[in-house]
């Protein structure tokens, strides 16, 4: 998922940054720690990916 994020906005921070998400809300959220608006954001990008290649990350993240 972290690839997914990089691939489209260069870097982890850079999503974090562009999405006025705490720095730390990513690294929380695979650590199993996070806030919705986190969750959604990421969310947001892992559904874009799987419209745009017809892959399935979207329920592996909801699965979370």
């Amino acid at each position: 998922m972290k690839a997914i994020i990089r691939k489209r906005y260069g870097s982890i921070s850079r999503f974090v940054k562009q999405n006025g998400l705490p720095s730390t809300g990513v690294s929380d959220l695979f650590r199993g720690r996070t806030s919705a608006p986190v969750r959604k954001a990421v969310e947001r990008v892992i559904r874009d990916h799987d419209r745009a290649t017809g892959s399935t990350q979207a329920k592996k993240v909801a699965q979370a």
